[in-house]
């Protein structure tokens, strides 16, 4: 009786708790956040295809930290815009992101920005979508 139970709940958490973790709040404390100057820039990126992109680190801009949570806007001078882009160098999608210090490893947090050609997006829909954070 204990196996028919165990057998599918371990199933169904290697299953869909496996990954990134994802969550509407980020994992990091106001004093866990630092900025590190030698993210900024250009980095190249494969994946396992082989097709080539870019990730561009930004310091977030004024206009911009008004798309961010209360909470969050508080330390976005320690954040960074950062742009995925294609190997034509077109945004393909763009990310606020954190670095915080837990303990003793680094982590990102990302929190999604949206994209000029999102915004043009119908408002009830945009209303309904709900960011979370990544890391």
């Amino acid at each position: 009786m204990k196996k028919t139970f165990y057998i599918p709940l371990a199933s169904f958490l290697l299953l869909f708790l496996s990954g990134c973790l994802t969550t509407l709040y980020p994992i990091f404390h106001e004093k866990d956040a630092i900025f590190n100057e030698s993210l900024l820039g250009y980095w190249k990126c494969a994946d396992k295809g082989k097709n080539t992109g870019f990730m561009e680190f930004k310091t977030i801009r004024e206009e911009r930290r008004s798309e961010l949570p209360p909470g969050i806007r508080e330390i976005s001078a320690k954040g960074y815009l950062v742009s995925r882009l294609n190997n034509k160098e077109e945004i393909t999608s763009q990310y606020f992101v954190f670095l915080a210090k837990i303990g003793n490893s680094h982590y990102l947090d990302y929190y999604p920005a949206e994209l000029p050609s999102e915004k043009k997006v119908n408002k009830f829909y945009r209303d309904h979508y709900v960011k979370v954070h990544s890391n």
